[in-house]
C-alpha cells in the first residue's frame, strides 16, 4: 500500500514538473518553446509564441490581429500590462509588451468590432 502511494506521489510530481507548454504571447527562442501548432516569432523582442490566423476562432483564447505588416497573428488578450508578461522572463524595467485597447491601437483586427485589450509591442 505504501509503495503504491509513493508511486502515485512520484508520478504526480513528474507531471507537475513537466507543466504545460506556454501559450500565445509567451517568451521563446525556438518553435519548440511554444505549444504544438504555435511558432516563435523572433521579430518581437524576447520572442513571442504565436500562430498565423485569419479570424479570432483560429486563436482559441486570444485574438487575431495584424501584428506585423501583412501578417495576422494570434495575440494575447489582457486586462493590464502584467498579463502580458506571464510566461515571460523579462524584467519589469524592460517591458516590451503593453496592454493596449484593441480599438484605436492602430493594429488591424480580424474582427473590427472586438472590444477589450491586446498585448502589443
Amino acid at each position: 500500500m505504501h509503495r503504491l502511494r509513493a508511486t502515485w506521489a512520484l508520478l504526480a510530481l513528474g507531471l507537475l514538473a513537466c507543466g504545460s507548454p506556454p501559450g500565445i504571447g509567451a517568451e521563446c527562442e525556438l518553435d519548440e518553446d511554444c505549444a504544438d501548432g504555435d511558432y516563435c516569432e523572433l521579430s518581437i523582442d524576447h520572442g513571442y509564441c504565436t500562430r498565423a490566423c485569419d479570424e479570432d476562432d483560429d486563436c482559441s483564447a486570444s485574438a487575431c490581429a495584424e501584428l506585423l505588416p501583412g501578417t495576422q497573428l494570434c495575440t494575447r488578450l489582457c486586462i493590464d500590462t502584467a498579463d502580458c508578461h506571464v510566461d515571460r522572463d523579462d524584467d519589469p524595467e524592460d517591458y516590451d509588451l503593453f496592454c493596449i485597447p484593441a480599438q484605436g491601437s492602430g493594429v488591424v483586427l480580424s474582427d473590427p468590432d472586438r472590444a477589450g485589450k491586446l498585448c502589443l509591442p
